[in-house]
Order: C-alpha cells, then sequence, then structure tokens
C-alpha cells in the first residue's frame, strides 16, 4: 500500500464538488506485484468474486486472486507463455483465454473456484496465432473471436463453427451491444450490422484521419471513437457529432464506466518516458484528473467497477479504492 503519488492531479474545486475524488485523493492505492514479465490482460467475475491476471509468464501460469481480499486463491496452467485475453462470460459459467500459438482455452467457473490448479476443459483450435479478442454471447451458448478479417462463431453445445462473417476493421477496433458490433473500416468508417445478418446495417464516415478505437455506451445511446489526438462523440441512430475533444499525446485506449458517465481514455507522448490516464466526464468534456504512471503494453488493461479502477503496469496492477456508485456529474 502506498499514497497517491504527486503524478495524480485533481483541481481542489473538483475534489470539493465530488466526494468520490476527494475519497481517491485521500486514500491508498494498492499496488500488487506479479511473477510475470508483463500484465496483458485481467478480467473480475460478474458476481465480483474473483480475479484473473495473466500476460507474460515463462511459467506458464493465469493467477486467480480472491477479488476482495486480493489474496491469490488459485493458478491455472495454460498452453502458451503469452496469454492476451481473459474473459468471463456473462453468468460467471466459464472463463476463457486467448493465447499465442493458436489456442483459446476455456475452464468451468465452478471449477476454478473448487480445485486448485484445475485443467482447462476445452481447447479450441484457431488458424491465428494471437487471439487478443473473445465475446460469448446467446446466454453463454456461443463464443466468437476475431481472426484478420472475419469474426468466427464458435456453438459452445455442440463444438462446431456456428457461422463466420466477414468484418472490416483492425483487431481490437470494434465493439459489441445488445447485439450489435460497431467496427471501425477503412477511410473513417463505422459499420453497424447485426449478429444474424452479414451485411453493414448502415454506417456513417467522419472527416478525420484514419480511426483506431471505438467504444459504445451500455444504452446504446452513443459511441466513443479515437483518432490520433481526437476523441470524437457520435449518436449510435444517425451518427451525427456530438462533441469533440483534443488530448495531448496519442490515444491508446479508451473505455466506458459501467454508468456510461465517465470516459477513462489513455495516451502516450513520444518525448515522455510515463503514460497518461484521464478521467473525462462525459455530459461536459471536463477533465476530472489527470494520473501519469507507466502501463503495460501492448495494451491498457482496466476494469471499472463501482468503488475499483483496476489496471495493468509493467508486472504488477494497480488498484484505486473509491466510490463512484452515487456520485453525481
Amino acid at each position: 500500500m502506498y499514497q497517491i503519488s504527486e503524478n495524480l492531479r485533481i483541481d481542489s474545486q473538483l475534489i470539493e464538488k465530488y466526494q468520490w475524488l476527494k475519497e481517491l485523493k485521500e486514500q491508498n492505492i494498492q499496488d500488487i506485484q506479479l511473477n510475470l514479465f508483463r500484465v496483458w490482460c485481467l478480467d473480475i467475475s460478474h458476481d465480483l468474486s474473483l480475479l484473473v491476471v495473466g500476460g507474460i509468464s515463462k511459467d506458464h501460469i493465469v493467477y486467480v486472486y480472491d477479488q476482495y481480499s486480493m489474496t491469490q486463491c488459485n493458478q491455472l496452467n495454460v498452453t502458451s507463455h503469452q496469454v492476451y485475453q481473459l474473459l468471463f462470460s456473462q453468468n460467471d459459467k466459464y472463463l476463457c483465454a486467448g493465447c499465442y500459438g493458436k489456442q483459446i482455452l476455456l475452464w468451468n467457473v465452478d471449477d476454478v473456484r473448487k480445485i486448485q490448479n484445475v485443467k482447462y476443459k476445452r481447447i479450441i483450435q484457431t488458424e491465428f496465432g494471437v487471439i487478443a479478442r473473445t465475446l460469448f454471447f446467446n446466454n453463454e451458448k456461443q463464443l466468437c473471436f476475431q481472426g484478420k478479417s472475419h469474426l468466427f462463431m464458435i456453438d459452445l453445445e455442440n463444438n462446431e463453427q456456428a457461422k463466420t462473417i466477414k468484418i472490416n476493421h483492425k483487431p481490437s477496433s470494434f465493439d459489441i451491444n445488445q447485439n450489435k458490433i460497431y467496427e471501425i473500416g477503412n477511410s473513417s468508417i463505422i459499420y453497424i450490422r447485426d449478429f444474424n445478418i452479414d451485411k453493414a446495417l448502415k454506417f456513417t464516415c467522419c472527416i478525420l484521419s484514419q480511426l483506431e478505437e471505438i467504444v459504445v455506451s451500455k444504452n446504446n445511446y452513443f459511441m466513443v471513437v479515437a483518432s490520433h489526438q481526437n476523441l470524437l462523440f457520435l449518436n449510435t441512430i444517425n451518427g451525427k457529432l456530438i462533441r469533440k475533444l483534443k488530448t495531448l499525446g496519442k490515444i491508446q485506449s479508451i473505455k466506458l464506466s459501467s454508468n456510461d458517465r465517465l470516459l477513462i481514455q489513455t495516451n502516450i507522448h513520444p518525448s515522455e518516458q510515463l503514460d497518461k490516464i484521464q478521467f473525462i466526464n462525459i455530459e461536459t468534456g471536463q477533465i476530472l484528473l489527470d494520473y501519469q504512471t507507466q502501463l503495460s503494453q501492448p495494451a491498457f488493461i482496466s476494469k471499472m467497477m463501482p468503488n475499483k479502477f483496476i489496471f495493468g503496469k509493467i508486472n504488477s496492477i494497480e488498484i484505486w479504492n473509491f466510490d463512484t456508485s452515487s456520485y453525481q456529474l
């Protein structure tokens, strides 16, 4: 445990206005060291009881923690020294690991809770060396993953490939919400398609350089896209621009809080050694806090909870304890 560093900048007037910012400024942060060369992925079970962390491990291990006490309760052996994604299914039936070596591993979460060093239940063999994006849908009956320019659907009950969809985006530049896929194509085009329809339903063009990242709000009202040093807030119905924000440094990643009121974005400055995390008020565009640290690469890893914010650093995870469940912006 250690106090928040001076690299966290919060305006004093904002601290007076927002109790959760005051709590963050006053409370300690946890920095938990891991036996990983790089932290590349983490996820928390939907009942909030388990935290899993993976990355580059010479021992081929994924670490499992009791999320409340942050004590290690299990470890899982994987088939590769590199794990790019960890994901719990919607009702905590499965835990999925996307590994280097063209493999997706599946565990039963009940087994992870009860059996030490439990072996994965299933291996899904793919044609692609890096599996960095997987999603469960259809009440945990199907799993989809991205490979090059296709999205593959796997029927978990029958253990067979159900569908292949041609997509138009780079790795990680898509989001899924309410059975719709929002994807970034070439020439700054955003495609929106239904899972059951092979062709895009509609698209909207943006008059900026190539878009890099996209996230969609939980209520499906708006989407946020990043383009180098710009953040664009767009209406999901008509594609109209709601707000445009300019940032300093190249945007690495963007993420929405669970209540869609905060946008967390990270960027890097070529002339600086540290990465920057910013919390932005969605309604006003105001930067609420600015924090500099050294994040894990190649991607910024984060998990936003009602009273916690967790992200991966080089070989550790950092946990901020604060309560945003009742805050008003």
